[in-house]
């Protein structure tokens, strides 16, 4: 790494440390089109033409806060160029999300590498389950409403 490069960095870190987030953020803008309520708009990211993640193979975690600093659009042109990825989006977070709620974050992962990957097919996937609710009504899986259900779109504290 060059020198002044190397020396960016390590003021960087300082001011991480200190908590000045004004000077971090003027640090890093050399790299960023706009820091905005919607997140970051870099010059330089991603590296990597998302076409080419088509490539990867291998099941794939996708993890993001509703909040995140990474737009949302980015999180989902990631997740949608991966053929085995699976999304987590954090309800309530951050990119912060490993530190905020490590319990949270660390359950989701651990749920994700000892589960089976088992690819999704959108339509046959929600017919099977559509019927098998026809067939069995009382046998309702979190998240369908009925007149002594709340409403939820995750199951509390964990996302699948």
């Amino acid at each position: 790494m060059p020198a002044q490069a190397l020396a960016k960095e390590r003021e960087i870190q300082e001011v991480q440390k200190q908590g000045d987030w004004a000077r971090f953020a003027e640090l890093l803008s050399d790299d960023l089109v706009a820091i905005d309520e919607d997140g970051i708009r870099s010059k330089t990211e991603p590296h990597i033409d998302p076409k080419a993640l088509e490539t990867i193979t291998v099941p794939t975690l996708i993890l993001a806060g509703d909040h995140d600093m990474i737009r949302d659009e980015h999180t989902l042109e990631i997740y949608h160029h991966l053929p085995n990825a699976e999304l987590c989006i954090f309800p309530g977070a951050t990119h912060a999300i490993p530190y905020d709620d490590p319990v949270l974050f660390s359950t989701t992962v651990d749920h994700f590498f000892q589960t089976p990957f088992v690819k999704k097919d959108r339509l046959n996937d929600i017919f099977r389950s559509l019927w098998t609710l026809w067939e069995k009504p009382n046998n309702q899986p979190r998240g369908i409403l009925t007149e002594n259900s709340h409403l939820g779109a995750c199951p509390p504290r964990h996302c699948r």
